[in-house]
């Protein structure tokens, strides 16, 4: 028989135990199920848009030479778009001027901007802690120097998360948002969108020259014929805040650098 006191050491280490498991508990990632997501501080994960013929289109890795042609594109027709952008990414930094340029005029546009991690590790789950928190703020710090916002959506790199990352992020006061259709940038892959039809979509892509001059001048007036409409993540997930505080943007200084 064990005494009081060992008993009661044992329920204390067991509750240690339980306390620890938010790392890689539950295993099933409990996506959609608020008690559990509440419970373990896990950040929700968005995969679809909430309502009927809304198409949400996101870009990743920006931004990029084609950020301002693509916002051009966009609103030609009347179509919003979520710019998933990076800190420090082949070759640009978003500190530059130039880059600077670019996720203003998205900005200013009315288009959303959203995070993707500061310099696009390959797989966060490879990283501690630690690593994974300075990819999330640092960006984050950018945003709000340059436009005077804290963006509340987040995308992790190739779509690679468990629930420690989703722990951090959560603590980092965002959700992550992922996408049901992923037309691998090419003209056949949102051709089969197009003709399939679906209810809606939440679209994945990059800005690059094909998706800007030679399918989306065609994919959105086509798809608008339809009766489907194009909006930010944030309004094809029923409405939501896409920015957790909107300020003012900072004067450029010396820390403005990656």
């Amino acid at each position: 028989m064990f005494s009081q006191s060992r008993l009661v050491a044992i329920l204390f280490s067991l509750s240690a135990l339980v306390n620890a498991l938010p790392a890689g508990a539950p295993e099933d990632k409990a996506e959609g199920n608020a008690e559990i997501e509440a419970r373990w501080n896990l950040a929700k994960v968005y995969k679809h848009c909430v309502n009927n013929k809304q198409i949400a289109l996101t870009f990743n890795d920006g931004p990029t030479k084609w950020t301002e042609d693509l916002v051009n594109v966009l609103d030609g027709f009347g179509a919003k778009g979520t710019f998933f952008v990076t800190g420090k990414q082949n070759g640009h930094c978003i500190y530059h001027d130039k880059s600077v340029a670019r996720i203003n005029y998205a900005y200013s546009h009315g288009h959303q901007i959203a995070t993707h991690t500061w310099d696009h590790p390959g797989d966060l789950r490879s990283l501690s802690d630690p690593d994974v928190n300075k990819e999330l703020h640092r960006l984050d710090r950018a945003l709000k120097k340059i436009l005077g916002i804290k963006a509340h959506f987040f995308r992790p790199p190739g779509g690679n998360y468990d629930n420690r990352i989703r722990k951090l992020v959560k603590a980092n006061g965002q959700d992550i948002v992922l996408w049901d259709f992923d037309p691998n940038d090419s003209a056949s892959g949102f051709n089969d969108i197009k003709n399939n039809n679906p209810n809606k979509a939440l679209i994945t892509a990059h800005e690059t020259h094909d998706v800007t001059w030679n399918i989306l001048p065609w994919f959105i007036p086509d798809l608008q014929s339809k009766g489907y409409s194009f909006v930010t993540v944030a309004e094809c997930l029923g409405g939501l805040n896409p920015y957790d505080f909107v300020g003012s943007p900072s004067t450029k200084d010396a820390s403005w650098h990656c």
